[in-house]
């Protein structure tokens, strides 16, 4: 899909110029792009060009074992800036990046963002800001997938499901199809489904229909994403995969 140049003078996501500090000298070199769902931006072990400015939609990043199963990374929200480990490193891009949704972006060159960083060396502090915080918040949910139970993994989902900032009341869309989402979270559909249900039984969810859940109890999930247990849950008896 061809790329069309931005506009000069495009006003920057007021959470794009957080999480980059300063984006001088970058918005002459953004490109914008569109994805379909489904479709992938880059693959796993693919070499990195560029970093992307998320405007609309959501994105993934997963990883696949030598076994085929795959693991959430992290689900990237508008405003989310990403790409940036390559950048950093100069190896391929870590993880597989997959539109959930209908996504536009901005996107830069990576040799454009280092001629722009040449020029104003004040935006790398940001940049380095933000992968650090994507690198604790993937280790932290790799651990967590492996440690804790269905409900544990479904509940740190969720969270990343969350728009950044957003407040109760808070409805999530559960990706579909829902057995590419239970994949993503090491998980079977039926593992993800009794999942979903530990989390309405305890208070936590209230289930929409087949493909929306609410949040009733914020500060639940969060506790319940850092592993601790529902009330109702019991012993998992069921295998997970």
């Amino acid at each position: 899909m061809p790329a069309a140049p931005t506009p000069t003078g495009l006003d920057v996501d007021e959470r794009c110029s957080c999480e980059l500090g300063s984006l001088a000298g970058i918005e002459e070199h953004l490109h914008r792009r569109s994805y379909r769902p489904g479709q992938v931006l880059w693959a796993e072990g693919q070499a990195a060009n560029r970093l992307v400015i998320l405007d609309q939609g959501r994105i993934k990043a997963v990883t696949v074992a030598a076994d085929g199963r795959s693991t959430l990374l992290y689900v990237f929200s508008p405003g989310s800036v990403f790409g940036l480990l390559p950048f950093v490193d100069g190896q391929p891009y870590p993880a597989t990046a997959i539109a959930v949704e209908e996504v536009c972006t901005r996107e830069v060159s990576y040799s454009a963002l280092r001629s722009a960083l040449q020029r104003d060396p004040s935006v790398a502090m940001g940049l380095l800001a933000v992968l650090g915080r994507r690198l604790r918040e993937a280790m932290a949910r790799v651990e967590a997938s492996h440690r804790h139970g269905s409900w544990t993994r479904v509940a740190a989902a969720l969270l990343l499901l969350k728009p950044r900032n957003e407040t109760l009341p808070l409805i999530l869309d559960i990706p579909r199809p829902r057995y590419t989402f239970a994949a993503d979270l090491g998980l079977t559909p039926e593992s993800l489904s009794r999942g979903l249900t530990r989390l309405v039984n305890a208070g936590v969810l209230h289930r929409l229909d087949a493909a929306r859940v609410q949040v009733l109890d914020l500060e639940a999930l969060e506790r319940l994403a850092a592993g601790e247990r529902p009330h109702d849950v019991g012993s998992d008896r069921h295998p997970e995969r």
